[in-house]
């Protein structure tokens, strides 16, 4: 078992960890003084980041003499046609993550995305992969939900977050479902939607379900569409019959911003249930603009109410695929003063 530590048995070089400042010592002696991120003003007045007034605040005048900013903070780049990302909270990883300029793209992308002149608070947590050390990874998703309703509190009325993507879902069943609940609860509270590959343990009869597509067919043909690569079989088997409050979005043969460079997209020709949540974020912030009212129950109620759906066929077997959403359709009808809005948010 490692030894406890004390002024008088510490090692010659050690460092401490306040969070967002790392502190390396050597000799006895300050020697280098590491932030997650250097401080950024971003266009609202908000300050995300360690600044130099902040390190010399907590360790004298002198401090800023030994500042180094690593910019752990901000853990991927998106071209500037294509990233509207205003602020980045992340630990622990310096390498870009191709899952996040994926979902990042989709949602606000310039090029690529569904709402391009939407703006985008990203947060990043990391172990995703199970638990380490005895902690449920759901508590990092829960405190960045939080991170997020903290941001908002201080945001003007007419700037506030309206929608939540999370590219990762999880079970009643799962450590720390009380914690993501109890975040995702305080979301909806500040009228928020919050989107995620578990959206029905969210909001009450809302789901989804995803779309494929041919590589060389039109993406703007709703018969261009099919079931998901990954969901085919499934779906012809008969094992796919969506729920009332249930509709379907694209996920395959989809172009996003890659983690190769700041100018490199990717083309990925089979997607996963994670490209939905930013899909049904971005047309939802285009809702927003359109209808600032507008709250999550009544456009999810819209999405639905599609007559979007096409019959396909194969081996003499004929099967429904829809409704399809209809971004749209969507944006029209709301453009055109439509009303009629469901109880409930």
């Amino acid at each position: 078992m490692q030894d406890r530590y004390t002024l008088d048995n510490l090692p010659e070089n050690y460092g401490m960890d306040f969070g967002p400042m790392s502190v390396f010592i050597k000799d006895g002696a300050v020697r280098r003084i590491d932030t997650q991120s250097p401080s950024y003003t971003l266009a609202n007045g908000l300050r995300a980041g360690v600044s130099e007034d902040k390190v010399k605040e907590v360790f004298g005048a002198k401090g800023g003499a030994y500042l180094t900013y690593e910019d752990k903070g901000i853990s991927f780049e998106i071209h500037e046609k294509d990233r509207t990302v205003t602020e980045i909270h992340t630990q622990y990883r310096q390498e870009p993550a191709s899952h996040g300029c994926m979902a990042a793209s989709i949602a606000v992308g310039r090029t690529v995305g569904v709402a391009p002149e939407a703006e985008l608070y990203f947060v990043a947590p990391y172990r995703l992969g199970g638990e380490e050390a005895g902690i449920p990874t759901l508590q990092y998703l829960a405190r960045g939900i939080h991170r997020i309703l903290e941001i908002d509190e201080q945001l003007p009325q007419d700037g506030k977050i309206r929608v939540i993507s999370i590219s990762n879902g999880w079970t009643q069943s799962d450590g720390g479902d009380g914690l993501i609940t109890e975040a995702t609860q305080r979301a909806r509270a500040a009228g928020m939607l919050v989107v995620c590959t578990a959206v029905e343990l969210v909001h009450d009869g809302c789901d989804y379900d995803v779309l494929g597509r041919s590589p060389l067919m039109d993406p703007d043909g709703f018969e261009s569409y099919e079931p998901a690569l990954f969901a085919a079989e499934s779906f012809w088997a008969g094992h796919e019959s969506p729920s009332e409050g249930t509709f379907f979005v694209p996920v395959d043969s989809r172009t996003t911003a890659s983690d190769e460079g700041i100018d490199e997209y990717v083309f990925d020709r089979g997607g996963g249930s994670s490209k939905a949540p930013p899909y049904i974020a971005g047309v939802y912030a285009l809702a927003v603009q359109v209808d600032p009212d507008i709250t999550p129950r009544r456009f999810w109620a819209l999405a639905a109410r599609t007559d979007r759906t096409i019959e396909l066929e194969r081996e003499g077997m004929k099967r429904p695929l829809g409704p399809i959403i209809d971004p749209v359709g969507l944006i029209r009808r709301l453009s055109g003063g439509l009303k009629q809005q469901p109880n409930g948010r």
